[in-house]
């Protein structure tokens, strides 16, 4: 029997959740970090008498799926909002199963917003670009929220409703102080500069994932995020603990992909974004 359970994100949903998340600790990386930082979301959680089959994460304007296990998908979309426009992303088939079960429950259709590749890092190779990675200080954070808020705009995931720009600033100045006093911001510094930064997640399950590296546009084509992007996926696999680095590009975007690849990563699965528009939204 299939059961559906509401919990609250944090440690007791990442508890209820770590037989699934152990089992696949890509698949269901993103959602296990939002679980685990507690942010004020829910989860649905998805279980029968052989354990967890998938779950949902509320957070930001939507939800994200773990990986789902067959018979998951339809309890999914039963404890989805049947009103508005929803942003769901997960596994291409994940996300498009839930969306059709979503769509036969509530009359609603769904709109794609991108899809994303998935990697894991295989064997590394390092360009040889000048300058060294640093962990970022608190003489970055200005410009750490400015290119932040660039990247947002450049990848176009950014939640279209919010034309504050003075919001986006403080929210991604918050996202990126966070981030460098838990030494999770990196850049790559030339001559002392900063000319390139990421940021890396806590581990999960034994997995670290890699997001917003930026390049500012001046300053490209000279293999800085390469460089920085190789430098930290070595630190971060070496430590005690930790068994896969990950990230995430838009499949569109040929460049990134090439990168990617010849700096040893492997492309995992892909990612849906997409919107569920109910009826009358």
């Amino acid at each position: 029997m299939v059961t559906t359970e509401l919990l609250q994100a944090g440690a007791t949903a990442v508890e209820r959740c770590a037989d699934l998340f152990a089992a696949d600790p890509i698949g269901c990386n993103l959602a296990a970090n939002v679980i685990e930082r507690g942010d004020d979301g829910r989860v649905v959680r998805v279980a029968s008498e052989t354990g967890t089959l998938g779950g949902a994460v509320e957070w930001g304007p939507g939800y994200t799926l773990t990986a789902l296990r067959d018979g998951a998908h339809a309890a999914i979309a039963g404890a989805l909002p049947a009103a508005g426009r929803i942003r769901l992303d997960g596994e291409v088939r994940d996300a498009t199963t839930v969306a059709g079960h979503w769509s036969e429950r509530t009359g609603g259709g769904f709109e794609s917003i991108e899809i994303l590749r998935v990697y894991r890092l295989g064997e590394l190779h390092p360009p040889d670009v000048p300058g060294s990675v640093a962990a970022a200080d608190a003489a970055h954070l200005d410009n750490a929220a400015r290119w932040a808020v660039a990247f947002g705009a450049e990848v176009g995931l950014d939640d279209d409703d919010d034309d504050d720009a003075d919001a986006e600033l403080a929210a991604r100045r918050a996202q990126v102080e966070r981030a460098t006093n838990e030494g999770r911001l990196w850049v790559w510094r030339v001559a002392g500069e900063a000319v390139a930064q990421l940021i890396v997640s806590t581990p999960c399950f034994g997995t670290v994932r890699i997001g917003g590296v930026f390049t500012p546009p001046e300053l490209r084509g000279n293999g800085y995020a390469a460089a920085l992007t190789a430098a930290v996926a070595g630190t971060e696999r070496a430590r005690p603990g930790v068994d896969e680095v990950m990230l995430t590009t838009q499949s569109s975007n040929a460049m990134t992909n090439r990168l990617y690849r010849r700096l040893g990563f492997e492309a995992v699965h892909e990612m849906l974004l997409l919107w569920l528009v109910a009826p009358e939204s």
